[in-house]
């Protein structure tokens, strides 16, 4: 639907004070629209709203028009901040349209939503800080958040966006509002986490002036929960995107500072340790690396021996994770033949897992992680034929599910092929013709 639960209650309950002539009346003002159009006058009025959404849901021309009425009519209903929200999310989704093959958005209202998001979400920290919020639809918001963290891993990027925005509309007036006492760490958790969703999916459009940003927003929103699991979380999230832009000393800071600022365990600190190998890795820093390496495996084993659970989806650090981070350090580190038979193993064991249709671990933009660096390391070992056919099934994943991290790997990988001593192998040939396959079938700006 295109309201979200909590927006469709509010409607309903504003049109619960109404009677028929005057919601008549209020839809004539919004534009000539009559109730007559999709009911009854001899139903009650409950029935009407209902009928009356229903319809509204089939007429995106209508939809602006008549929650900016009921906004302009009631200015200083609880509900008012809530509807002003879905206002601007729905005329935005009217004005851009819906991308082609109905994906999702086009890239540039999901680009401009998100850096609206970024400031209002930083705006709305430094006012928490400040001030004061009440206990609003915890329970409902911890469901929805839930479902798309659990969905995360085989959802495409700009489908995550579509979904996430609504929520942190509904929840942002919650934050906003005096607080019950106990209300204030689900809360600022539940922020936490939309902040983090919203972070991963800004990456994957290949949005990082976004996805840091609301990264950091993450970890301010953990902090002020006291929450250890998320601040964890979040600092693995900074640390990623540092990586990413190549920024290897400020990500293996970051990582470092969560795990000295942190005291979660589990697998969650075990993310923080793969994310300082990955760093020192990429610094050149080979026994820091292994040091790394091995108590992030100890970590995950002891939590997995003690059957601890993390949150799910994307929100996790399963054993996939764990092996597909190992694998990455590895082949990163490119130290020597063993150690590239070290990465090869662990980046097999993460696309078996990532691969499987019946673990909940399965992930579309993990195995193609994993595959790539799979390959990036049987080239290390000068075995063409293993990394051909640790590539070749790439060109079967989803379009949609093809991002900017991915990208920038197979660029690493063709760096490889096209350098000594592949540079004239009829093989390697063949590495850069998949290579240049999958870049030109993936969608733009995805």
């Amino acid at each position: 639907m295109f309201l979200t639960s909590g927006e469709a209650r509010a409607v309903t309950g504003l049109l619960s004070t109404y009677e028929q002539t005057a919601f008549d009346a209020l839809l004539a003002r919004a534009g000539n629209y009559r109730i007559s159009e999709f009911s009854s006058s001899l139903k009650p009025m409950p029935v009407v709203t209902a009928e009356f959404l229903r319809w509204l849901e089939a007429r995106p021309d209508a939809q602006t028009r008549v929650l900016r009425t009921l906004v302009d009519e009631h200015p200083a209903h609880p509900a008012s901040d809530l509807l002003k929200a879905a206002v601007r999310r729905v005329s935005t989704t009217a004005a851009e349209g819906v991308a082609a093959g109905g994906a999702g958005r086009s890239v540039s209202a999901l680009n401009e939503q998100l850096a609206s998001n970024r400031a209002e979400a930083g705006e709305l920290i430094n006012r928490i800080k400040r001030g004061n919020f009440r206990d609003d639809y915890i329970a409902g918001i911890h469901t929805e958040i839930a479902d798309i963290a659990r969905s995360y891993n085989w959802t495409p990027p700009a489908k995550v966006v579509e979904t996430v925005l609504p929520v942190w509309h509904e929840l942002a007036p919650s934050l906003q509002k005096d607080r019950h006492p106990n209300a204030e760490s689900a809360l600022f958790n539940l922020a936490a986490q939309v902040q983090g969703l919203l972070s991963y999916a800004s990456l994957y459009l290949d949005e990082t002036r976004h996805a840091r940003a609301f990264a950091q927003n993450s970890l301010d929103l953990a902090e002020l929960a006291n929450s250890d699991y998320m601040s964890a979380w979040a600092s693995g999230t900074l640390s990623m995107l540092y990586r990413f832009e190549d920024l290897n000393r400020e990500a293996l800071l970051v990582a470092e500072r969560g795990l000295l600022t942190t005291s979660a365990t589990g697998q969650i600190r075990s993310r923080l340790y793969s994310a300082a190998a990955e760093s020192a890795a990429k610094l050149g820093r080979s026994e820091a690396t292994m040091e790394y390496l091995a108590k992030g495996n100890d970590e995950a084993e002891e939590a997995d021996s003690a059957g601890s659970l993390d949150l799910p989806g994307i929100f996790g650090f399963p054993e996939g994770k764990v092996k597909l981070y190992a694998g990455t350090a590895l082949v990163e580190l490119n130290k020597d033949a063993a150690t590239a038979r070290q990465s090869e193993t662990q980046s097999q064991l993460a696309v078996n897992i990532f691969s499987d249709p019946k673990s909940e671990e399965r992930s579309h933009p993990d195995l193609l992680i994993a595959q790539g660096h799979l390959a990036h390391a049987r080239m290390q070992l000068q075995d063409l034929d293993g990394a051909i056919a640790a590539l070749r099934p790439m060109l079967d994943s989803p379009i949609d599910v093809r991002t900017s991290w991915h990208r920038k790997l197979m660029r690493g990988v063709l760096a490889s092929a096209n350098s000594e001593p592949f540079s004239t192998s009829k093989l390697s040939a063949e590495i850069v013709d998949i290579i240049e396959e999958f870049q030109s079938s993936g969608p733009e700006n995805t």
